[in-house]
């Protein structure tokens, strides 16, 4: 009889334990964000039936593994591991869904091992300074944003090869970058992608297949950069910024490039050319800037461009020999600067075919130029005209039709002979 009580004592005690864990494990989501900061949270986290955060998850703190997080199957959240001492991301080779990933200042981090996401809409992998591998993203075939940002030890991208599209990408800041060649597969970035300052990065070619860019295209700061040959199948792009590589010669690599709405090329010390842009024949919407380049010396390249928007500034390219690319350009629908361009520039021929120019005119500082002829066929001005300090400049004869027909703001000073607008209609515009 003792033995029979015993039993039933061990049976309940059993039916009991097994209620419990039917209540506990009803429902195995965890509704509302959740922030874990200490490796005894971690751990004890197993203890629960949690498959699913409806909500954020972060992962923050003295952290050095996530073996307790191994129930977790989905985030339907953000899932963001910040400032921990990880070395490698084991303990969630379940979850195969995160609504986005951010990976940011995990200074012993390696490589992702354990990160098996196949889907989510946004990863962002920043600041992680030791951080030599992300191979771990290889199941991940479709993402909205990207970003690769600051991690000063990764070499390349490789574990990106499944993504066809995005919507975002951001490769920047990454100083021991070598390639990009593990993005060859991506043909559309739906809105912008920018490619700044990894100082070790020499070439572009895993943007091979990309064929069209729905906002803009920032090449900017990358040192090491001599030629943009990745970007050949490039077609289509809504605005265009090559800024600042130091070792770039040329723009051949966008030779099939014909339509754009903003073209900025400024302070690439070596260029020389910009002749890979002459396929280009939409009108440019908004600006054409050609800005602080050096070594450039001519415009050829922009032949094909029919008319600018708002503005068209070629400032301080200081030896730039003639503007003649800019020959088909018919109106300007802003403000025209020539201004900064001291060794070389000795005319304005390329503007010749402008008629029309929206608001202001400004010819500035250009030191051997010596006539304004090839700004005689504009006829409608807006508001401003300042001719300033082209200390060589005596022949402004090329403004008259202007200022026949204009009745704004004139500045005429510091130049080589400085007639008043009434002289240069009484035929007294040279010397």
């Amino acid at each position: 009889m003792k033995n029979y009580n015993v039993l039933v004592l061990l049976l309940f005690l059993i039916i009991s334990c097994n209620n419990d864990n039917d209540e506990i494990c009803d429902d195995n989501s965890y509704n509302g964000s959740l922030e874990l900061t200490t490796q005894q949270e971690i751990d004890e986290f197993i203890n629960n039936c949690y498959q699913t955060i409806n909500g954020d998850l972060v992962i923050r703190g003295e952290i050095t593994n996530l073996n307790g997080l191994q129930n977790i199957t989905s985030v339907n959240g953000l899932l963001e591991i910040v400032n921990t001492s990880l070395v490698n991301l084991e303990g969630l080779q379940n979850m195969n869904f995160a609504n986005g990933i951010s990976i940011v200042d995990n200074n012993n981090l390696m490589n992702l091992k354990g990160l098996e996401v196949s889907t989510t809409a946004f990863i962002s992998i920043i600041g992680n300074s030791n951080l030599t591998s992300i191979d771990d993203l290889r199941n991940i075939s479709s993402v909205g944003s990207l970003t690769i940002e600051g991690n000063d030890s990764l070499i390349d991208l490789n574990g990106l090869e499944a993504i066809t599209s995005v919507d975002d990408l951001n490769v920047s800041y990454n100083n021991s970058l070598e390639n990009i060649s593990s993005l060859q597969n991506i043909i559309s970035v739906e809105n912008s992608l920018f490619i700044r300052e990894n100082n070790s990065l020499s070439n572009i070619d895993g943007l091979s297949s990309v064929t069209s860019i729905g906002s803009t295209l920032r090449i900017d700061s990358n040192n090491s950069l001599i030629n943009l040959n990745g970007l050949e199948s490039l077609n289509l792009v809504g605005s265009l910024l090559i800024l600042d590589n130091n070792s770039l010669m040329d723009l051949n690599g966008l030779n099939n490039l014909t339509s754009t709405s903003h073209i900025m090329i400024s302070a690439n010390l070596n260029l020389v050319s910009i002749e890979g842009l002459q396929n280009v024949t939409s009108p440019i919407i908004d600006d054409l800037l050609i800005l602080n380049n050096e070594s450039l010396l001519n415009l050829n390249g922009l032949n094909n461009i029919p008319s600018v928007g708002r503005n068209l500034d070629i400032k301080f390219n200081i030896n730039l020999t003639n503007i003649d690319g800019l020959q088909s350009i018919t109106s300007v629908g802003n403000s025209l600067e020539v201004n900064g361009n001291y060794n070389n520039l000795i005319n304005l021929d390329g503007l010749q075919n402008i008629t029309s120019v929206g608001r202001d005119l400004i010819i500035e500082r250009n030191e051997v130029l010596t006539n304004l002829d090839g700004l005689q066929n504009i006829i409608s001005l807006g508001s401003y005209m300042k001719i300033d300090s082209n200390i060589v400049l005596t022949n402004l004869c090329g403004i008259e039709s202007i200022i026949n027909n204009f009745s704004g703001q004139i500045d005429i000073q510091n130049n080589g002979f400085n007639p008043s607008p009434q002289e240069i209609i009484d035929g007294n515009c040279s010397q």
